[in-house]
């Protein structure tokens, strides 16, 4: 799947990270694993979240494995089942805006994949 995000420059790293957190979040959810009292919509985990989450993967044998260049892939077992790709900004600018601060922004193309798409898109 790839879809853009128009974004402040200010907001880039923020909205980088919500994005991917929505993005393994949905995965989660898709494979079934109960992250009720772990891991609620739109919340940030905190360190005592990220343990309980960490061993709930564990269980299941799920890996969450970062690349070193704001990539991910989700495994289970030694089957990947689903990748985040470092996303893409490009610089754009809207000379009718009003404010200089909001002339420049970012588009931010991510691109990402699962096993889990096709049922995601038929429900939407």
């Amino acid at each position: 799947m790839e879809y853009s995000i128009y974004i402040n420059k200010e907001d880039a790293a923020q909205a980088e990270e919500d994005e991917l957190n929505d993005f393994i979040r949905g995965v989660l959810v898709s494979m079934e694993l109960d992250l009720d009292n772990i891991w609620e919509e739109d919340a940030k985990l905190d360190v005592e979240a990220k343990i309980k989450l960490r061993k709930l993967l564990g269980t299941y044998d799920i890996d969450i494995i970062h690349d070193g260049d704001r990539g991910y892939e989700i495994y289970v077992g030694d089957e990947i089942i689903a990748e985040w790709l470092k996303p893409r900004t490009v610089l754009r600018k809207d000379p009718q805006a009003r404010r200089a601060s909001r002339r420049t922004f970012y588009e931010m193309m991510i691109t990402c994949s699962s096993i889990f798409e096709d049922d995601e898109e038929e429900g939407k």
